[in-house]
């Protein structure tokens, strides 16, 4: 099984680009596969961006996240960290994902 969000980042920045491109115009990508992947990814953004916790929550989980990947880099080298570092969607990418929802909605 694959996520909707590793089968996203492995479409690459072309055929990301043409699925925001293809939304800025208020259509679909015209490929079956990769507007059905749009669509799961945007589910998929959509469901944690409204799945959060209070702020209190938020600044201890990040708290523990930074230390937890202090101790895996310490542990195993920063090689291994450093594809886990970044955090969270730019606001691009959520502009994107409530574009395409739309768009599914609308059909």
């Amino acid at each position: 099984m694959v996520l909707p969000l590793s089968e996203w980042r492995e479409l690459g920045a072309r055929g990301r680009r043409g699925v925001r491109r293809a939304a800025r115009g208020g259509q679909a990508h015209p490929d079956p596969y990769v507007a059905r992947l749009a669509h799961a990814w945007a589910t998929e953004v959509l469901r944690v961006e409204t799945a959060r916790s209070s702020r209190r929550e938020q600044v201890t989980e990040v708290g523990l996240g930074a230390a937890l990947l202090g101790v895996v880099g310490a542990l195993l080298g920063p090689a291994v960290t450093g594809a886990s570092l970044g955090g969270g969607l730019s606001r691009r990418d959520r502009r994107l994902a409530r574009r395409l929802r739309a768009l599914s909605a609308s059909r």
